[in-house]
């Protein structure tokens, strides 16, 4: 029969709030006069929905006339910031018929400019004389520019006139064999004009000589014997492969850590003779192929540039570059292309 009772309730003391020295006393709620007085009830009042009235366009129309034609009056209202409405109606009334007329006008002296000492002067408008009519440059006309047609027979014999000059101009050479003969000494081709008309001059003896082409002028074949060019190309060798040869990365420049071992070479040559070098420039197989071919022609240039620096005779040089063509390894790790990033000296 207890389930769900639960216990009594009892009477639960509130304790006094932080700082109360005793308890609050309620007021007693005040009892109806009698208990006869009828309570008050306010009756529902039915109220309908509103509802929209249509209104005719002509009393719309007239309305909108009528506040426009009010507002054009006021002018333009000042920004916030400027309009102090203090609740004084009169005065509000009087500064909002002043919008749109703005202050007097009043005069400003302008600053003189940074360094001025005086204010410039300004010239005197004259006036035209009376009568005399004001001078207005007439408006030229200029047509329009138009393409002329060119007869084909005329685009044809000057495209074999064309033709028929270059075909004497013979084969340019190879970019990697950069001399051209003058006379009987190799002159480096360092670009200027009247070097390369003389190379075209030499390129074009060789439609004489019934070849068809000429290639650049090489360097005279060595004139040492067979005992002697081995040991030359041996020493050479021995060298290069010391692998201090080094440039900056992806360029021609030669490194100053390379000036020792080019030394060397120089004086090598030196003492081999009559002989003739082909200083020869390759490359690994990283990057496109022609930037490489590029750069091994640079390098190789570069070199024989340092070796004529040095003493040598640059007839008996030639610079060739051969890319990744002739590799000496395979370019599948770091040391292999290391090896194969090399500059080679050969004995012609």
């Amino acid at each position: 029969d207890r389930w769900g009772t639960g216990p009594k309730p009892r009477v639960v003391k509130a304790p006094l709030a932080k700082g109360a020295k005793r308890t609050l006393k309620l007021a007693a709620n005040p009892k109806p006069s009698s208990d006869t007085t009828p309570v008050i009830v306010h009756e529902l009042e039915a109220r309908p929905l509103p509802q929209v009235s249509n209104i005719s366009p002509d009393t719309i129309k007239s309305a909108m006339q009528a506040l426009i034609s009010t507002r054009t009056g006021w002018g333009t209202e000042p920004s916030v910031s400027g309009v102090r409405f203090a609740g004084n109606l009169n005065r509000y009334f009087a500064r909002r018929d002043g919008w749109g007329k703005g202050p007097k006008a009043r005069k400003v002296t302008a600053p003189l400019a940074k360094g001025a000492r005086r204010k410039l002067r300004l010239a005197k408008v004259i006036a035209p004389a009376e009568g005399k009519p004001a001078i207005v440059h007439e408006l030229e006309a200029r047509p329009l520019p138009e393409v002329s047609a060119i007869p084909a027979d005329q685009i044809g014999s000057a495209m074999n006139a064309l033709l028929a000059e270059r075909e004497g101009w013979g084969k340019s050479p190879s970019k990697s064999s950069l001399a051209y003969a003058v006379g009987s000494s190799s002159v480096a081709y360092t670009g200027d004009l009247k070097g390369f008309l003389a190379q075209r001059e030499h390129w074009q003896s060789g439609k004489a000589s019934g070849s068809g082409t000429q290639v650049a002028a090489i360097s005279p074949k060595s004139t040492i014997s067979d005992a002697e060019r081995t040991r030359c190309s041996g020493n050479l060798s021995d060298l290069a492969n010391k692998r201090t040869i080094l440039f900056a990365n992806g360029s021609s420049d030669l490194s100053d850590s390379s000036n020792k071992v080019l030394d060397e070479i120089a004086g090598t040559i030196k003492r081999c003779g009559s002989i003739s070098v082909r200083v020869e420039g390759h490359t690994d197989s990283r990057g496109a192929a022609s930037r490489n071919q590029a750069l091994s022609e640079a390098r190789a240039l570069s070199v024989l540039d340092y070796l004529v620096g040095a003493g040598l005779d640059r007839s008996k040089l030639r610079s060739v570059g051969y890319g990744e063509t002739k590799p000496v390894a395979s370019n599948n790790s770091r040391k292999s292309r290391a090896l194969n990033r090399r500059i080679e000296f050969t004995i012609e």
